[in-house]
């Protein structure tokens, strides 16, 4: 007893829209139970984040200055290699070193990059030092070529007059 069931063009269509609304609304339950623990990429932010983003603005414009100094330092310390010493270039160095070397302390220290600050403050340092030696370095060896001369110069007087009293002696 096998009975076909026969539906009208208008059933049909009813019964494809019912399906269509069944497998809407499961899809739709389904995803709000899967997704529902996760968050959400277009909510507003944390106050975690907030501060991360805060804080990541404050390193950007530290590491501004911080690259503004430095380039200050190294031009100052060219000069200073050339120029004769100079008192305020000096202090005007080793200011700037000490404020690139500071800009450390006001992050948190949970942010690595900001222990870049003082390994450019060290580098600085080193190189201000050097400049310093090599200019140091530079001016001892003028000084002594300077006495060299002199000596020279004192030397060929002292033989020069040595040879006027043995012709002298001799000439008597």
């Amino acid at each position: 007893m096998e009975e076909t069931i026969k539906m009208s063009r208008k059933e049909k269509r009813h019964y494809l829209w019912y399906l269509l609304a069944l497998y809407i609304g499961s899809a739709a339950l389904l995803s709000w139970i899967i997704f529902m623990g996760v968050a959400s990429p277009f909510a507003t932010i944390t106050d975690q984040e907030r501060e991360q983003l805060k804080q990541a603005k404050i390193f950007e414009q530290k590491q501004h200055e911080a690259v503004r100094a430095y380039d200050t330092v190294m031009q100052s310390v060219s000069m200073l290699k050339t120029n004769p010493a100079n008192q305020v270039l000096t202090s005007d160095i080793d200011h700037n070193i000490n404020y690139v070397n500071s800009l450390n302390d006001g992050l948190p220290n949970s942010d690595m990059r900001s222990f870049g600050f003082y390994q450019m403050a060290r580098y600085l340092k080193l190189h201000y030092e050097r400049a310093l030696t090599l200019r140091k370095t530079a001016e001892n060896i003028q000084l002594f070529e300077k006495q060299l001369n002199d000596c020279r110069i004192g030397y060929e007087q002292n033989e020069q007059y040595m040879n006027q009293i043995r012709a002298a002696q001799s000439g008597r």
